[in-house]
């Protein structure tokens, strides 16, 4: 004899945590009288224990409550009796609260493991030292590749998702496509989007991997760690990956310092030497020599323009304690 479906079961579905096997039992369910009148009172009894402190406006709960008749739709037909507007009201507060906390995380983690389409065929895109690059994707999203930078994406995105792979440095102007989602993969971190803009830098030399939102709403994950929980970033917020902790901090920053590499700045914000020269190196074709490790740690705060690297390490050496330095063919000397 088949489980009853309890609520319990029900939360699981809600909350997209159900196996293949429960979600036909659901199915099943749904077609059953008296399926909505359960449904409303879990989203009362989460409502009620949920908290009254999360913002939700208009347009967000008529989005939520979209996708919550999709959701119930994949997997039955409409039941006769549609929920009351102001129960998916309360569903886009609890989901709102869900999101912020946990539940999102969850999906994009989720999303991240699903079926992949079928072969096609990929193009790449790359840029070398001191050059910059502008991509169109077939869905109108717009990729501004930094530097020593490489982008991997199909030459028409097909599936229940749009994925490219990153090497090095861009900026993504997303196409929103609510039904498609848009994935970001890099050597550690996997980011996904509906549509936005963001910067990520994720350099195989680098300590760190940085993702920077300058609109909308972006989730990472850590796909070699799926116990890890995804983190939401919102505009002007910063979240750092360290490679040899495997560890996450988010800041606050103005995501416009991000992206001063594709207006021809360089924005060093107390930066380490050797960060900075790693990044002059990229974009000069230049090998900097530096034996004084105490000296890589400094930090520097500079801003200025992509200019020839005389002026740009003039500039540099004169800044806080200063430094020496010396040209020699495709090296810079840092004493």
């Amino acid at each position: 004899m088949e489980k009853p479906v309890d609520k319990i079961l029900i939360k699981k579905f809600i909350l997209n945590n159900c196996t293949p096997e429960e979600i036909a039992r659901i199915s099943r369910f749904l077609a059953q009288p008296g399926a909505d009148r359960i449904f409303e009172e879990i989203l009362n009894e989460q409502w009620e224990e949920g908290s009254s402190d999360v913002p939700v406006d208009e347009m967000q709960m008529k989005d939520w409550e979209d996708k919550f008749r999709r959701r119930v739709a994949q997997i039955s037909p409409p039941p006769q009796k549609r929920f009351k507007l102001s129960t998916y009201l309360k569903y886009a507060a609890v989901l709102a609260m869900l999101i912020t906390v946990a539940g999102l995380g969850r999906y994009f983690i989720i999303k991240g493991k699903g079926d992949h389409p079928a072969a096609m065929a990929m193009l790449n895109s790359s840029t070398t030292a001191g050059k910059l690059l502008k991509v169109r994707l077939s869905d109108s999203t717009i990729v501004y590749l930094n530097a020593s930078s490489s982008l991997q994406y199909p030459e028409t995105f097909t599936g229940d998702d749009r994925t490219v792979t990153l090497r090095g440095e861009a900026f993504f102007e997303v196409k929103r496509d609510d039904r498609h989602p848009f994935f970001v993969n890099t050597d550690k971190l996997r980011v996904q989007v509906l549509g936005t803009s963001f910067n990520i830098r994720s350099y195989h030399d680098d300590e760190d991997i940085a993702v920077t939102v300058a609109t909308g709403k972006v989730g990472v994950t850590l796909p070699e760690l799926p116990n890890v929980p995804a983190r939401i970033l919102l505009p002007d917020n910063e979240l750092t990956y360290t490679r040899h902790s495997a560890s996450l901090k988010t800041i606050t920053v103005n995501a416009a310092d991000s992206r001063a590499w594709e207006k021809g700045s360089f924005i060093f914000d107390y930066e380490t030497l050797e960060n900075i020269t790693r990044r002059l190196s990229r974009w000069y074709d230049v090998k900097f020599v530096c034996t004084n490790h105490t000296l890589l740690q400094k930090r520097f705060k500079l801003k200025l323009k992509n200019e020839n690297l005389k002026n740009v390490m003039e500039a540099l050496s004169t800044a806080g304690d200063g430094f020496e330095y010396q040209f020699k063919e495709k090296q810079v000397i840092i004493k």
